[in-house]
């Protein structure tokens, strides 16, 4: 009677590249998580948890040693000195921008120009600072394009909604503290998003994915924690200083803020390689603002006053600030709900690796030395080929004893 097939061999030759590139049983665990591997496979491969079938996968995975290439003296005291710097750097859009505004404040009434064009170089540093830090370790994707509407309507939405509506409304503050204080949320995102990819990395060490996943929900909260008290810094420093070249009310200063938080919690998702659910977040927050918008524009047409009536009932009951306030808890429920699926899964923070496409594949290759072709691998069997029955280059399986033995 012949033997039954091993279903761990089986899983190791259908994952062989991530098993041979793991440093360890998480880094597979993980990434048959993301490949799709369930319960059911695993109680078919006879193992109580992912984790300890990924053991087994780790330790019968062969192994080539790579060689490390040797370390420039010159090029590692330049890291190390950036690495020193690097801490300080999100502190610079906010630093840049408020000496732009302090500039353009102290130019006399005559340099019009100078001062319209220091206000427009500010502005469109904010955007900058803004994208930067959503593709501060990966590309941001559609989630950088739509990070723009919030942005813009935080710079000039609130006046553009108050002159739309009829009747007085309260004054929220200039563009120019706006902008200041977006570009000052940079450093609390940026240290944030460090803080928990850091931390996040240091978690995968522990013994099992159960544990792991029950930190990172605790870490993920003391992040949203932290991120909520760093965003809030910078806005009470700017009511309470209130300097003349960026003034700030306070409902401008607490929807702002408000901004930051989704765009903190957009940028720690696209991080991690989460930008569809970092794209619809922003694309609901700038959904709903641009959504007030077009209805007070509407209310100016002939029969169509009713359309701005729920935009004026929540203005004068609450103040323009409520629009913005608004769609940023609604975009900002939905990247917290987001992140916190997405983010305490461990394939989250340990990408798998894409496998290298090669034209020539190594078996249709001549050996230059014999002029003959090898011998192909059950990987890649040929009908007419005699050496089907040559082995894969994997672990042989473990018998019964030694897997009861571990």
């Amino acid at each position: 009677m012949s033997r039954p097939a091993d279903p761990v061999r089986s899983l190791l030759a259908e994952h062989g590249e991530l098993c041979r590139r793991a440093v360890d049983p998480l880094e597979i665990a993980a990434g048959l998580e993301a490949g799709g591997v369930d319960e059911a496979t695993v109680a078919r491969c006879r193992h109580r948890d992912l984790f300890s079938l990924a053991e087994e996968l780790h330790a019968r995975a062969p192994r080539t040693p790579a060689d490390a290439p040797p370390v420039d003296p010159v090029r590692a005291v330049g890291s190390t000195r950036g690495s020193r710097l690097r801490p300080a750097l999100p502190l610079l859009p906010g630093a840049v921008c408020a000496g732009g505004l302090w500039l353009a404040h102290r130019l006399p009434p005559e340099a019009a120009t100078g001062r319209a064009a220091l206000g427009v170089a500010c502005a469109v540093l904010t955007l900058l600072a803004v994208l930067v830090v959503l593709a501060r370790r990966s590309p941001p994707g559609a989630a950088g394009l739509l990070a723009l509407p919030p942005v813009g309507f935080a710079l000039v939405g609130d006046a553009a909604l108050g002159e739309l509506l009829v009747g007085p409304q309260a004054d929220t503050g200039s563009p120019a503290g706006a902008a200041l204080l977006l570009a000052l949320s940079v450093a609390p995102i940026a240290w944030c998003g460090d803080a928990f990819t850091g931390r996040a990395l240091a978690l995968l060490r522990a013994p099992r994915l159960r544990e792991f996943t029950a930190a990172a929900r605790a870490l993920l909260l003391r992040t949203c924690l932290l991120l909520t008290l760093g965003l809030a810094a910078p806005a009470a420093l700017l009511w309470l200083a209130r300097p003349p070249w960026a003034p700030l009310g306070g409902e401008g200063a607490l929807a702002t803020a408000a901004l930051a938080w989704p765009l903190g919690l957009a940028a720690l998702l696209v991080r991690h390689g989460q930008r569809a659910l970092a794209a619809g977040g922003l694309a609901l927050v700038g959904g709903v603002e641009l959504t007030a918008l077009a209805l007070a524009s509407a209310g100016w047409l002939p029969g169509c006053g009713a359309l701005a009536e729920p935009v004026a009932a929540l203005v004068a009951a609450r103040g323009v600030a409520a629009v913005p306030l608004l769609a940023c808890a609604a975009g900002g429920c939905w990247l917290l709900v987001g992140a916190a699926v997405a983010l305490p899964r461990a394939s989250a923070h340990r990408p798998v690796p894409p496998r290298p496409v090669s034209l020539h594949a190594p078996h249709d290759r001549w050996d230059h030395g014999t002029g003959a072709r090898p011998a192909r691998s059950r990987a890649h069997p040929s009908a007419n080929s005699p050496a089907r029955a040559t082995a894969p280059a994997v672990a042989a399986p473990f018998t019964c004893e030694e897997h009861d033995t571990r």
